[in-house]
């Protein structure tokens, strides 16, 4: 009997400690560009039963069934995946997204990986990379300036002149296409940034980094820039962390 009161009890100390920390993860990314809090779901274990219960009988009213229950467990820890803030930073090369796709990367053993933060950049030869150093994935264009299709590669922005016209700027638009702007007044495409949705976002598996990848349950990604996400150039999707329920949660 003591064993069964103390596990009872533990269960409920592990699941208040599951709960503390996810939600002190998603107070650490507060600040985590595209980062989407997680939430624990209890279900209670099944509970020792004493007596089945009695039917209404001639001789007897009934008696309900006595059961004792026996704690807590966590049966999921889900993703919340609702839009988080977007603000503007200015900068053409911050990515956000607007719907619940996500930008597709080249991991570091060349796996595909998923993820909301949008803040890129150029490296050294002139493809669009993440912060931590990660490609990211779209199609090119051809030496014409005609976009390709096919099977994605990583982005890397043409420089340099088209016929005569120097290329003097670029812009984002809301289907990923990268567009130049060059200096005889003509917009010619550059590349364009793949976006990728999934009917089940809880099935993705955190891989650290801000992204994530396809797991057994998430369905296999859908690779089309369909207008259900448009991306915003010049801004950030914040996180989604909402700071007073966070902070309900550890008191």
């Amino acid at each position: 009997m003591l064993g069964s009161v103390l596990h009872t009890a533990l269960s409920g100390i592990s699941a208040a400690e599951m709960a503390i920390d996810v939600s002190a993860n998603n107070l650490a990314n507060g600040m985590t560009v595209g980062f989407k809090a997680s939430r624990v779901v209890f279900e209670d274990q099944s509970p020792r039963t004493l007596s089945n219960g009695v039917a209404v009988s001639a001789a007897s009213g009934g008696k309900n069934p006595a059961q004792v229950g026996r704690g807590v467990l966590a049966s999921a820890v889900d993703g919340d995946f609702s839009q988080g803030p977007i603000l503007r930073s200015g900068n053409p090369l911050d990515l956000a997204l607007e719907g619940n796709g996500f930008f597709v990367l080249e991991g570091g053993d060349g796996d595909r990986l998923y993820t909301r933060n949008g803040d890129f950049s150029f490296n050294g030869d002139g493809e669009l990379v993440t912060g931590s150093g990660l490609r990211v994935l779209g199609h090119n264009v051809d030496a014409n300036f005609q976009l390709a299709s096919g099977d994605l590669e990583v982005v890397k922005v043409p420089s340099g002149s088209a016929a005569s016209a120097q290329l003097t700027g670029f812009a984002v638009g809301v289907d990923g296409n990268i567009q130049g702007h060059f200096s005889d007044g003509i917009v010619r495409d550059l590349g364009q940034v793949q976006l990728a949705h999934f009917a089940n976002p809880n099935g993705l598996v955190r891989r650290g980094q801000n992204t994530f990848s396809t797991g057994s349950n998430s369905g296999l990604p859908n690779t089309s820039n369909s207008g259900a996400t448009r991306v915003v150039s010049g801004a950030r999707d914040s996180s989604n962390t909402a700071f007073p329920l966070e902070i309900v949660h550890l008191s």
